[in-house]
C-alpha cells in the first residue's frame, strides 16, 4: 500500500493549514454530495423489522386432541414464561409479569382492551414475591 504524502493534496494551495481535523480539500466531502451516495439498498431490513417478522410468525402446533392450530411465536413465548413461573421459575415470572406491566401500560388508554384488572397484577405481584422468598437458588 503505498504511502499518501501529506503535502500533496490538490494543484491549488490550501487555504488553509491541513493537520488533526482538517483534511486536505482533495479529501474533503463535496458540497451538494452525499457521503453514501448509493444508500441503503432497497428491500433491506432493520433489526426491528426481523424481530417483529419473527414474533408475529404463525407456527402449527399440536393441540391436546392431536390437531394442529397456528400460533404466533410470541405467544408460545409468553405461554411457556407462564407454565415456567407456575413451576416455580422465578426469572419467567419475573419475565411474564413486566411483558403484562407494558400491556397494561400500553392499553391504559383503551379500557376495553385491559388484560385484567388492577388488583389482578397485585395479586401477581404477590404471588411473584413469595415464589422469590421459595427461591432454591437463594438458600432459602
Amino acid at each position: 500500500m503505498a504511502k499518501r504524502n501529506k503535502n500533496a493534496s490538490s494543484s491549488k494551495a490550501a487555504p488553509y493549514e491541513v493537520g488533526k481535523g482538517k483534511p486536505p480539500e482533495a479529501w474533503k466531502f463535496k458540497k451538494g454530495r452525499t457521503g453514501n451516495p448509493r444508500g441503503r439498498p432497497k428491500g433491506s431490513k432493520n433489526v426491528n423489522t426481523i424481530v417483529n417478522e419473527i414474533a408475529f410468525e404463525k407456527i402449527s402446533v399440536p393441540t391436546k386432541d392431536g390437531k394442529t392450530r397456528p400460533l404466533l411465536r410470541l405467544e408460545i413465548l409468553l405461554m411457556q414464561w407462564a407454565a415456567k413461573a407456575m413451576r416455580g421459575d422465578t426469572t419467567a415470572a419475573k419475565n411474564f409479569v413486566e411483558q403484562l406491566r407494558k400491556a397494561q401500560e400500553e392499553t391504559t388508554t383503551n379500557p376495553s382492551q385491559l388484560l385484567c384488572s388492577d388488583e389482578d397484577i397485585k395479586v401477581l405481584h404477590q404471588v411473584f414475591n413469595r415464589m422469590k422468598q421459595c427461591d432454591p437458588k437463594s438458600g432459602k
